[in-house]
């Protein structure tokens, strides 16, 4: 039997956790909301704080049956209104207490609150089909997510009836591109399956392709990208445009020419922001996101833009003179020690950076602000129901 534990819940963590300090310890409970008093079970106790549960009777009832046993959404107890403001206050928290900066006014951009994902990985094993339930291998079957793309739920139709002959597991991951669907199944061995699946475009298999194209095409903000089913491309396409036109906003008001586009991708900023400047620089450390950046920039005829292969840590510091501006999308570690030495010690006038992860992105900049001021700083609620935020800012050379 668990302990159970007094709460009151007086705010949140940067996780969406309801946050609790009755017992002179910090209590985190995951999905629980501010003003909620009551007991919970204990789950985890260290020297310095609890985590614990809400019980079955006490969850907040959502339109996700599945919310509290899965952990695609976090802040779902929240209506949109809430989250939202959990979402600013939470950067604005981040950048005080990471880089002394304090944030009077902050905008975020909301986007759909569901049907937004456009790639999704199921498991599939002993004839279920889910997700795993949080913090565990277990299987949690489900018969429709709220955060999928209505093609995406379409496609989880077919492979309901088709997991009911699989024993071993396989994983399903399914990715919509505009009217196609993509469909990847993976085994740890090979086996005669019989498939059909009326809702699905292309199906590779093992790896190899059954049937379909080997590559779907998607358009962003008017540029035709050619994609393969292991590239990266962001899987909220209409927050991604909204993301995007801010990148291009920021970039009109600061008259930049010569830009340099650090952890490119696929080129999909580079590509996009090609017809607002002069000449992009594009460097990725992934050889095949690099090929696919090329192939897409000469199927738009797209001449101004060049990208290199190689670590930015590495790369940054041979680059020629003369741009003005440079545009950073790191991952959600941040930036290594040499990239920021190299930032310092070359006259950019202007970087823009944009983050998933405000607590990193603080830190940088406040390494930055030796030499860099924060201008202007934007949010789009990429991920609603989730506690990850986009961070967009805007640095001007002092």
């Amino acid at each position: 039997m668990k302990k159970q534990v007094k709460v009151e819940i007086i705010g949140y963590d940067y996780f969406g956790r309801g946050i609790s300090k009755i017992n002179q310890k910090i209590d985190f409970i995951p999905k629980a909301r501010i003003g909620w008093k009551g007991e919970c079970l204990l789950d985890l106790e260290t020297s310095n704080y609890r985590v614990l549960t809400l019980k079955k009777e006490d969850q907040i009832k959502t339109e996700c049956p599945y919310f509290y046993e899965c952990g695609g959404c976090h802040i779902r107890q929240m209506n949109e209104k809430e989250q939202l403001e959990f979402k600013v206050e939470k950067v604005k928290e981040l950048f005080f207490k990471n880089a002394n900066i304090k944030l009077e006014k902050l905008s975020i951009e909301k986007t759909e609150k569901e049907q937004y994902r456009d790639k999704v990985t199921f498991h599939i094993q002993k004839g279920k089909i889910g997700f795993y339930q949080e913090k565990t291998h277990k299987i949690l079957p489900i018969s429709k997510c709220l955060l999928l793309s209505p093609k995406l739920n379409e496609v989880l139709e077919d492979l309901q009836i088709f997991a009911k002959n699989i024993e071993e597991e396989m994983t399903a991951m399914v990715r919509s591109f505009g009217k196609e669907t993509v469909l990847v199944l993976t085994e740890k061995k090979t086996k005669n399956h019989c498939f059909s699946f009326p809702h699905v475009d292309t199906l590779y298999y093992q790896g190899k392709c059954f049937y379909g194209k080997k590559e779907q095409e998607v358009n962003l903000l008017g540029v035709s990208f050619l994609v393969s089913p292991d590239s990266f491309f962001q899987i909220h396409l209409k927050g991604t445009i909204l993301l995007y036109q801010k990148i291009k906003t920021f970039l009109q008001e600061q008259k930049s020419e010569k830009v340099l586009d650090l952890y490119c991708g696929v080129g999909s900023i580079s590509l996009v922001i090609a017809q607002e400047v002069k000449e992009v620089y594009g460097i990725e450390v992934i050889k095949s996101a690099i090929v696919n950046a090329r192939e897409n920039a000469k199927r738009n005829k797209i001449k101004n833009v060049t990208f290199t292969c190689g670590k930015v840590e590495d790369l940054i510091g041979t680059i020629p003179k003369g741009y003005d501006t440079v545009i950073i999308d790191p991952p959600r570690k941040g930036l290594d020690r040499k990239t920021k030495q190299v930032l310092l010690q070359n006259n950019f006038s202007t970087i823009i950076y944009v983050s998933c992860d405000p607590a990193t992105q603080a830190r940088d900049i406040k390494e930055l602000s030796q030499l860099y001021t924060l201008k202007k700083i934007e949010l789009v609620d990429l991920f609603p129901n989730t506690y990850h935020v986009e961070s967009i800012c805007l640095l001007e050379h002092q």
